[in-house]
């Protein structure tokens, strides 16, 4: 898994966002929301990886991505 990739299931785990999936629902999750990063939030994975890191700003925008990416797995 690339590091990019890895930022955003660990962020997602340690943020809460797994929280209330069933564990036969984590993987499908995963591999659905760095799809979706990647189709949808290129700019964000190319900062994560240009960075080394989660800026304040990538964080603010991860939250709201993460949120609207779980509604949306949840309906």
């Amino acid at each position: 898994m690339a590091f990019e990739d890895q930022v955003v299931a660990i962020y997602a785990g340690t943020r809460g966002y797994l929280d209330k999936l069933a564990v036969s629902d984590i993987l499908p999750f995963q591999d659905g929301l760095v799809a979706h990063m990647k189709s949808s939030h290129g700019g964000i994975m190319a900062d994560i990886v240009a960075k080394g890191a989660i800026s304040d700003e990538t964080d603010k925008s991860m939250k709201d991505i993460l949120s609207k990416y779980l509604a949306e797995f949840n309906a």
